[in-house]
């Protein structure tokens, strides 16, 4: 191409939709996806109990990933 500008501009393009199909087929946790999609739903309820419940799985995640770490570095 002897146009570097528009040749970089197609590489930076196709490096963005690659990454984006990449995100796409990432393998995520079954009740990661659920909450996920429940976050967005159109009724009220249904979206602050998700809302609710996620921050609990996070939180949850959380103290499990620290026990890991510290029970990693003990054994260490």
């Amino acid at each position: 191409m002897i146009n570097l500008i528009l040749k970089r501009k197609l590489l930076r393009e196709k490096k963005e939709s690659d990454k984006l199909i990449l995100e796409k087929t990432k393998k995520k946790n079954g009740i990661t996806m659920f909450f996920e999609r429940a976050k967005e739903h159109e009724n009220l309820f249904i979206r602050y109990t998700a809302l609710f419940f996620y921050s609990i799985w996070v939180i949850v995640l959380a103290i499990g990933s620290f026990l890991a770490f510290l029970f990693g570095y003990i054994a260490a």
